[in-house]
């Protein structure tokens, strides 16, 4: 019995200070980044997380992020965007949109708007802007 309770005891306290060390990352990591205002959000699992220096449900100027990786607890990956937004899509996805500026001519057949980031093998599916007079 007392094997037990030492046993569920060790466990807690590694639960506990693992936790308490991915928080201190990120704080570092942000502080380091953005000084000291920053937001995040982890994906539904925590196996991710966002850290921006703009509120991830509105739309702001340009701001940076970057996804730490939870259980490596290492950046991933890190981006700016000017006028935009970032959401999660699911667990390993993110999506990442903007505003452009001024488009002129056939530019807008081809400027990336948006794209979508898997983060398991962080690579980039672009979509592109549709032109609707065509």
């Amino acid at each position: 019995m007392v094997k037990h309770l030492l046993l569920a005891a060790c466990f807690v306290i590694v639960s506990c200070s693992t936790s308490f060390s991915i928080h201190e990352f990120i704080s570092k990591k942000a502080a380091e980044k953005f000084g000291g205002n920053y937001s995040t959000s982890f994906n539904s699992d925590s196996s991710f997380v966002i850290c921006s220096n703009k509120i991830l449900t509105k739309a702001a100027d340009t701001f940076s992020f970057f996804v730490i990786d939870v259980k490596k607890q290492a950046i991933v990956f890190n981006d700016q965007v000017q006028k935009g937004n970032l959401i999660w899509l699911n667990d390993s996805n993110i999506k990442v949109t903007w505003t452009p500026g001024i488009i002129k001519g056939d530019e807008s057949k081809n400027s990336d708007l948006e794209y979508v980031l898997n983060l398991i093998t962080l690579k980039k599916s672009h979509l592109k802007l549709e032109n609707k007079n065509q």
